[in-house]
């Protein structure tokens, strides 16, 4: 499974609560990102290092004329 599989796998169905005054808490679905805190987060920010530090390494490649 690739990492993008994963993170699909553990945001669906995920809600968010809002509560505004004495009214009862209304759902929102999470459409991107990971809820603070989340235990994938750590995994999120060593993904997005990796691949800016191949665009970095690899960045003569995709110079274009």
């Amino acid at each position: 499974m690739n990492v993008v599989g994963l993170f699909k796998m553990c945001l669906n169905g995920t809600y968010g609560n809002v509560q505004m005054s004495k009214l009862l808490p209304y759902k929102l679905p999470v459409q991107n990102g990971l809820k603070q805190g989340d235990t994938l987060s750590p995994v999120f920010q060593f993904c997005v290092r990796y691949a800016v530090g191949k665009v970095i390494e690899n960045q003569g490649r995709f110079k274009s004329n």
